[in-house]
């Protein structure tokens, strides 16, 4: 059984880390939007991530390397993260 300083000190550190962790998904929201608006505006934005579903959620086309090479370019729209999983390991 937890002591209640250990408690207290628990909770204080559970605190944090879901204070942590809303800071974290606040800078991404605040990322994203930038990148969006900037897409609006006609620029073009390279993003580099092994994250898939950030990938496909703020892309209109995906480049995937294979071992240095390109293993092929394919629509957002279109595709899904098997698709995806099976260009990365065309090379392999």
């Amino acid at each position: 059984m937890l002591s209640f300083y250990s408690a207290v000190e628990y909770c204080c550190i559970k605190k944090q880390s879901v204070l942590d962790s809303l800071k974290k998904y606040n800078r991404y929201l605040r990322n994203n939007l930038q990148l969006i608006k900037m897409a609006k505006e006609g620029k073009t934005i390279i993003v580099v991530s092994s994250e898939m579903p950030e990938i496909l959620g703020i892309t209109n086309r995906i480049a995937v390397m294979s071992n240095h090479r390109l293993a092929g370019i394919v629509d957002t729209k279109t595709t899904d993260q098997e698709a995806l999983l099976k260009l990365s390991a065309k090379y392999l």
